[in-house]
């Protein structure tokens, strides 16, 4: 009898021992840093590295990747399209739309990254994303845990990065100022020869 609730034991306690990955998140956005003109796009970049002990496998649910605005400090409106090439990437605005006199509220960016990450490796996900207007937006990323992972450092998880969108800078076109400039010259060159003959 005390073989078989051993033999049980062993068979069922993998099914309820949950892996523990120390995963850590790592925020780029480097075309953002010192601000991008409204409607340009640039390349926004998630890189989680699991620092073990143990394996991740996304078999069953997506590496959960979220983006929380700081409605307080975020005026230019709110960062909704993104554009992978990678199908294992994931990234969406995720709004509802309670009944009035709230309109459209914003609840969060989700995303996910369905790859597996062995200890002491990491995995990354890029988006192309465009801010929509002139101002700020502060927001926090984080990757979330998945069911059945523990994470016995939590710390390493977020991100904080601060978005800015700044006016568009009007193209000027050389031929029409050389062309103006031109204009002006031979307007005061008359003009001065006129003055003479006087």
């Amino acid at each position: 009898m005390i073989k078989k609730i051993l033999f049980i034991c062993f068979i069922v306690t993998p099914f309820f021992s949950s892996a523990e990955s120390d995963l850590a998140l790592t925020f780029e956005a480097n075309d953002f840093v010192g601000g991008i003109p409204v409607n340009q796009y640039g390349v926004i970049r998630f890189t989680v590295f699991n620092h073990g002990p143990d394996d991740l496998i996304s078999s069953q649910e997506l590496i959960k990747l979220t983006g929380y605005y700081n409605y307080m400090n975020s005026n230019i409106g709110f960062l909704s399209e993104f554009q992978s090439d990678d199908s294992d990437c994931r990234l969406a605005f995720e709004h509802n739309d309670p009944p009035p006199p709230v309109d459209n509220y914003v609840l969060k960016l989700f995303g996910g990254i369905h790859k597996d990450i062995p200890s002491q490796s990491s995995v990354t996900c890029e988006f192309t994303t465009s801010v929509p207007g002139v101002g700020i937006s502060d927001m926090l990323w984080k990757v979330n845990l998945m069911h059945g992972i523990t994470d016995p450092d939590m710390t390493n998880n977020t991100q904080q990065f601060t978005f800015r969108g700044l006016a568009a800078s009007v193209p000027v076109n050389n031929l029409f100022m050389l062309m103006l400039l031109m204009a002006v010259v031979l307007v005061s060159a008359c003009r001065y020869s006129l003055s003479k003959q006087n």
